[in-house]
């Protein structure tokens, strides 16, 4: 899903998701699209480090500033942030 569920605060902002899809070490992994460094200037080297701090310095309605690696450039995106959409089970 590029750049989150369409019309999120992801899309709207303009980042982009993996293009291509490959195998590394027998895994399937996606590959391509914009890698976040950073938020709100803190390091982010693995998706953990994205979520928890989401989860302890956020809320909904906050802007943050994401850093992030586009076709090898470095730039930085400002995303309003939402409330997770609901899960409908059916049941």
């Amino acid at each position: 899903m590029a750049g989150g569920p369409a019309g999120g605060p992801a899309a709207q902002a303009g980042l982009t998701g993996s293009t291509t899809s490959t195998t590394v070490d027998g895994r399937p992994s996606a590959i391509g699209g914009d890698v976040i460094v950073s938020v709100n200037g803190q390091a982010v080297k693995q998706f953990d480090d994205l979520l928890s701090y989401l989860f302890r310095h956020t809320a909904v309605g906050q802007q943050i500033t994401l850093g992030v690696l586009r076709g090898g450039q470095s730039t930085t995106v400002t995303i309003t942030l939402a409330a997770r959409p609901t899960t409908n089970t059916g049941g």
